[in-house]
């Protein structure tokens, strides 16, 4: 009869060379571990054939760099490793071996931390031993106004009643989920304006803090928070304050966390002064010495002066009394 036909049988392995040449399976990778691969086809028919040896390194290397080819030509666009055909012999085993590194950094955001490789019909997965990147929340603040066209509060000077609406934004860019609470002082806001619209969060009086029950950003997560307050229709013509110059400053100062914005504020006259005043230079004790010294100067000047010139007053009347002039 004649003999059955080749039976090619596949198999593939991984080896963590660095782990003590341990099936690569069973134990997660650590970063810079060597791991071989093999691939294998097996002819159990009975007459001789050819095959074509290809092998896909697509997930491999998302954690992974090769490092030797076996033999094989490695295609980077397709992220394939092929070799030449062969001819397997029946009862003959082709084994071809190649090896990779592990990155250096398994920081990753990944949820599947393993690699999958497959060659025909055999897949084999090595775990990873990745790691998340940390949480980083990233803020910001806008400000519009929107009683005169929904501009940019910040480039333009709030007039008496104008409605300001402000958004606050956080995004976690991190790896990892973070626990946050929108929270906002309004100690400076409310000097020259008033709450209108919370936005759903709460206002602590003692604390003029707005804030909104903490919440868990999760990886790519972004969420906002918007409130709106409102100029008071008779702005204050409070002086600054002494111990803190950033009160009653005719500008609204809005910090949330590392975020901020500053809105120019309509004052009275009054305070307009007060603002010209405030920038006129300052001086030292030695400029007050000095300019001490030049009044003194001045006044013993005219002092002396004036004795003069009542003496020569006084002789002038001589001379007339006695018919000399």
């Amino acid at each position: 009869p004649p003999p059955p036909p080749a039976k090619i049988e596949p198999s593939k392995s991984a080896r963590n060379v660095t782990q003590g040449n341990i099936d690569a399976t069973k134990s997660a990778a650590k970063a810079n571990d060597s791991i071989n691969y093999s691939v294998s086809v097996k002819n159990s028919g009975g007459v001789a054939t050819t095959i074509d040896m290809k092998d896909s390194l697509a997930d491999v290397l998302t954690f992974s760099s090769l490092t030797n080819n076996g033999g094989g030509t490695f295609n980077a666009s397709q992220k394939t490793l092929t070799w030449p055909s062969v001819t397997v012999n029946p009862g003959a085993t082709v084994t071809k071996t190649y090896a990779v590194r592990m990155n250096a950094s398994l920081v990753t955001t990944k949820t599947d931390c393993e690699m999958n490789n497959l060659f025909m019909d055999k897949i084999i997965t090595v775990p990873v031993g990745c790691t998340t990147p940390p949480a980083k929340i990233v803020v910001d603040k806008t400000s519009v106004n929107v009683s005169q066209g929904n501009v940019n509060a910040t480039t333009v000077t709030a007039k008496e009643s104008d409605r300001i609406v402000f958004t606050l934004t956080a995004k976690n860019t991190g790896g990892t989920a973070k626990s946050f609470t929108f929270e906002d002082s309004l100690n400076d806001v409310l000097e020259y304006a008033k709450l209108a619209d919370n936005g759903g969060g709460t206002f602590n009086e003692d604390t003029q803090k707005l804030s909104w029950p903490a919440i868990t950003l999760e990886p790519g997560d972004k969420q906002t928070r918007t409130f709106a307050i409102q100029i008071l229709s008779t702005i204050p013509a409070t002086p600054q304050g002494i111990s803190d110059p950033s009160s009653y400053d005719c500008k609204i100062e809005n910090t949330f966390y590392d975020a901020y914005v500053v809105i120019p504020v309509t004052c009275a006259t009054p305070k307009v002064v007060e603002q010209i005043v405030t920038e006129l230079p300052t001086t030292g004790p030695t400029e007050n010495m000095i300019f001490a010294g030049i009044v003194l100067a001045v006044v013993v000047f005219f002092y002396y002066r004036s004795k003069q010139l009542g003496t020569e007053v006084r002789l002038i009347r001589r001379d007339i009394n006695g018919g000399t002039i």
